[in-house]
């Protein structure tokens, strides 16, 4: 084997090796945070249990909450990322502002924040139940 290609043959290896060691971070945790949290369509009060896992809502606020994640694993300052889910509600959704807005929002990041402390630092890996669902940008 050529040195070049050995060379190849160990960063590949180690590459997986470091791929298999990602930390897993939880879905179902972060819906569970975000539906008790957070919930800004009042989605958890409609249906019949449409917002738990496997029902038909309970991706809706998925793509917010990894935001939050990812902003709180690059170190931006938690007044930053409650102010990116008041913009959220209020801008992207839609929703007028009202006297919870900032309390959910500020509840929300802080239990995401606590979550987060108990994970080894490095990059995640996001997993819905048992199977791994997609990269986080949270590195």
């Amino acid at each position: 084997m050529s040195q070049m290609a050995e060379l190849r043959s160990l960063v590949q290896r180690d590459t997986i090796c470091i791929m298999a060691e990602q930390t897993k971070i939880m879905l179902s945790r972060l819906r569970e945070i975000g539906w008790s949290l957070w919930d800004p369509i009042g989605l958890k009060g409609v249906g019949d249990g449409e917002w738990q896992d496997g029902g038909k809502c309970a991706d809706e606020y998925d793509g917010y909450l990894l935001q939050v994640v990812g902003r709180l694993r690059r170190g931006e300052r938690t007044a930053e990322v409650v102010a990116y889910l008041e913009k959220t509600e209020t801008g992207h959704i839609g929703l007028n502002p009202n006297a919870t807005t900032h309390s959910r929002a500020e509840a929300t990041v802080a239990a995401i924040a606590n979550y987060l402390s108990t994970l080894p630092e490095g990059p995640l890996k996001v997993r819905n139940g048992s199977r791994l669902c997609k990269n986080s940008d949270a590195a």
